[in-house]
């Protein structure tokens, strides 16, 4: 799965950005994020727009996933999140542990829940 920074919406940049452990909205966290790749979420991919903060992290909303229900991309205690729970939740379709909370400098691989797409 790939959760990509974009420069502007729908296009990714060639080397995404860190985003800010605290982000604030003048800092220079991704405005936009890319979601590809799923095999099982695929209503999950799409582009994602910041549109505040979750627990001092970039909180994101899809702008054109095909998913019935809005989706979000969070953090929560050590986890993002990518589903339609939104912040707080801790149940989402896609996830990743990440103990520092930078959304672009993550390493490893995104996790798809074995529940349907809509869960």
């Amino acid at each position: 799965i790939a959760v990509e920074c974009a420069t502007t919406e729908g296009a990714p940049t060639e080397a995404p950005t860190p985003l800010a452990q605290h982000a604030s909205d003048d800092d220079d966290a991704c405005q936009y994020v890319s979601v590809s790749g799923t095999t099982g979420q695929t209503s999950r991919e799409g582009t994602y727009e910041r549109v505040g903060e979750c627990a001092a992290r970039p909180y994101y909303e899809c702008l054109d996933c095909s998913a019935s229900d809005p989706q979000f991309i969070w953090y929560t205690g050590s986890q993002w999140f990518i589903g339609p729970g939104g912040c707080g939740a801790t149940v989402a379709g896609i996830y990743i542990n990440d103990a520092v909370g930078d959304l672009a400098a993550l390493t490893g691989n995104w996790a798809e829940s074995p529940f349907t797409e809509e869960n």
